[in-house]
């Protein structure tokens, strides 16, 4: 069974970073959270940490789990919350087509995958309650 990390990071204003995947990626020209596959025997917060370096040039240092799930067709996905706590120019995409930050009501009118839509309004439904 497949394992992946992803991470709802979000800013001060409490804006979700989000990544719009690239033809060479699943989920083509939908926008998703950032994170990847859990490699041989890393740990779930292990594969968090290096796919957040490699895709944004960012050390993750503020993260916590929120939940682990089955998806379908795929297998185990650990599904954290972080802070990223610097501006989008210092950042460096380096997968992906484009990112940016948006509001709970902005990313409601995105495509997005599904599985990281379903995650984003539990995130954001249950914070405000």
């Amino acid at each position: 069974m497949k394992s992946a990390s992803k991470i709802i990071l979000t800013n001060k204003e409490n804006k979700v970073l989000l990544q719009l995947r690239s033809p060479n990626h699943s989920n083509t020209g939908s926008w998703s959270l950032f994170g990847g596959h859990i490699d041989g025997s890393e740990t779930a917060e292990e594969a968090l940490v290096r796919e957040i370096k490699e895709e944004i040039n960012f050390d993750l240092k503020q993260y916590s789990l929120i939940k682990e799930t089955i998806v379908e067709d795929f297998g185990k996905v650990f599904w954290f919350h972080g802070v990223i706590d610097v501006p989008l120019s210092n950042l460096k995409l380096a997968e992906g087509d484009d990112f940016d930050f948006f509001s709970y009501k902005e990313l409601l009118k995105l495509k997005i995958s599904h599985e990281s839509k379903k995650r984003l309004i539990e995130y954001y439904e249950g914070k405000n309650k």
